[in-house]
């Protein structure tokens, strides 16, 4: 499954694993959704993503925004293998999301950036 969704200590971890396209774009959307209602903290990783097209790149902006409004602290963590960051950059979503760059035992920074 390209979308795994699990609870540890008050935080809802969102996995994306392999190809995440507009196949699985009613999912995630929900996923994303019912995360940033029931959390205070959603975390997205990507590392394991082998692709994202731009349908998901779509809802994670929106989800960074509806979250941010919702007073979620959403963060996106890497890092990004290179067709996910090339989707990133081809969309135009780098002057929102910071780029991301958890590595293993280290916190994300969150990928809101201000917008002026």
């Amino acid at each position: 499954m390209a979308i795994s969704v699990d609870s540890q200590d008050g935080t809802q971890y969102i996995r994306l694993t392999e190809a995440i396209d507009i196949a699985q774009a009613a999912e995630l959307k929900r996923i994303l959704m019912d995360a940033i209602a029931s959390s205070s903290r959603v975390r997205i990783t990507v590392p394991g993503a082998t692709e994202i097209d731009v349908t998901a790149v779509q809802l994670l902006w929106a989800s960074v925004l509806h979250a941010s409004s919702a007073g979620t602290d959403l963060v996106v963590e890497g890092p990004l293998n290179k067709e996910v960051e090339r989707s990133f950059a081809c969309t135009g979503i780098f002057p929102i999301l910071n780029s991301v760059v958890a590595q293993p035992g280290q916190e994300a920074t969150s990928v809101l950036t201000s917008r002026r």
